[in-house]
């Protein structure tokens, strides 16, 4: 999370890189079976690793800006003790201050980066979001049961229709649950740096 924030392009970056050349890789298998020459391999290869570098870029382009508007003008600092940013993380989560005052300035930086996150700024859009996939899911499931029955994927599927449902109810009140302790979090570091200076 600190080197993210400090490089976000670059951390847009590589978790969708790593994805698309390990599936490209994967594909590389059936490839070598159904071409006949080394060289007939190497040119598909070659052009399979091109829509791996556009999908990659296009991805990681298309979600920076979020990632940059969540992280503001206040980056962690890049010297962070990871140690202190698990404890400040945990603070954020229960909306109090701790002990040591370097853990709570990195609690107060994640409090406004959590109060920046989609998810907490339009809960009603996410949960519309999550909605919207589970009746895809219930589509999907419906069309499987019908064509195929019972299967592990209809099975798996299922629980997973379930979870959406369930997280399309729970998100509005858990995104106001922990905007609210990043917002108290928040208050408290402000009320206690203004006494410190007004001492």
């Amino acid at each position: 999370m600190i080197r993210q924030q400090n490089n976000p392009r670059f951390f847009g970056y590589w978790p969708f890189g790593v994805v698309l050349l390990l599936l490209w890789l994967v594909c590389l298998i059936p490839t070598a079976h159904f071409t006949d020459t080394s060289v007939r391999f190497l040119a598909y290869a070659a052009l399979g690793l091109l829509p791996v570098i556009g999908l990659t870029a296009l991805i990681a382009e298309l979600t920076l800006p979020g990632v940059r508007r969540v992280i503001g003008d206040e980056p962690l600092p890049p010297d962070a003790d990871p140690v202190r940013l698990a404890v400040a993380e945990k603070l954020v989560e229960e909306g109090v201050l701790g002990g040591d005052p370097e853990t709570n300035r990195l609690a107060r930086i994640r409090a406004d980066q959590k109060l920046r996150e989609y998810g907490i700024l339009f809960p009603g859009r996410t949960s519309a979001c999550l909605a919207v996939l589970t009746c895809v899911q219930i589509a999907l499931l419906t069309w499987w049961l019908v064509t195929d029955g019972i299967s592990v994927d209809s099975v798996f599927l299922f629980f997973t229709v379930l979870v959406n449902g369930l997280a399309t109810f729970l998100h509005p009140s858990i995104a106001a649950r922990d905007r609210h302790r990043a917002e108290s979090l928040r208050a408290a570091y402000d009320h206690h740096a203004a006494g410190g200076r007004e001492r």
